[in-house]
């Protein structure tokens, strides 16, 4: 089932007989693994143990290599670097 467009932290749910995964897919060009993650996708993968990160490299090739990390794995496999922060006001 699609759920991007419910900004859950992931984009679908995949189920079995037996089991549901929340999957989180990112496309990626090139053979590194580099992408970018939001903050909410990031707390999914902290929070929910059915989190899944499918990360697809040269992901427009015949030759695309899919990497799976559960929330754990992301989280031991990658290091977060922000790179944009949201300004608000604190004076009406």
């Amino acid at each position: 089932v699609y759920r991007e467009k419910e900004n859950l932290g992931y984009d679908l749910d995949a189920s079995n007989m037996t089991s549901l995964l929340h999957v989180e897919v990112k496309g990626i060009s090139g053979d590194e693994l580099l992408f970018p993650i939001t903050a909410n996708e990031l707390n999914q993968a902290k929070n929910d143990p059915n989190f899944y990160l499918f990360a697809v490299t040269k992901a427009r090739t015949k030759s695309a290599e899919i990497h799976r990390f559960s929330g754990a794995a992301l989280r031991k496999k990658f290091r977060f670097n922000a790179i944009s922060f949201i300004a608000k006001s604190v004076n009406p």
